[in-house]
């Protein structure tokens, strides 16, 4: 089993980020398959309630990536002393 990265450590490498999305896609179709077959419909619904939970990390780390750098360019522009 792969050791796990942190959830930063996706948010920084573009190429783990489109790994993160394809796989995310995947699992809602996969899911919505099953559901099509006639999966339990609890299992369907913790499915979906976990989808949703990832959704929201990926959601907040995109979030703390934008601030991250409105804060980059804020220090910059503070070294340069070029503050808007």
């Amino acid at each position: 089993m792969r050791k796990n990265a942190s959830f930063e450590t996706t948010l920084d490498d573009s190429r783990r980020l489109t790994t993160y999305a394809l796989a995310m896609g995947t699992l809602t179709h996969s899911v919505t398959i099953l559901q099509e077959r006639g999966a339990d419909p609890l299992a369907l619904k913790l499915f979906f309630d976990g989808i949703k939970l990832l959704l929201r990390q990926l959601e907040t780390g995109a979030h703390a990536l934008e601030n991250r750098g409105l804060v980059e360019r804020l220090l910059k522009d503070l070294r340069r002393g070029t503050l808007p």
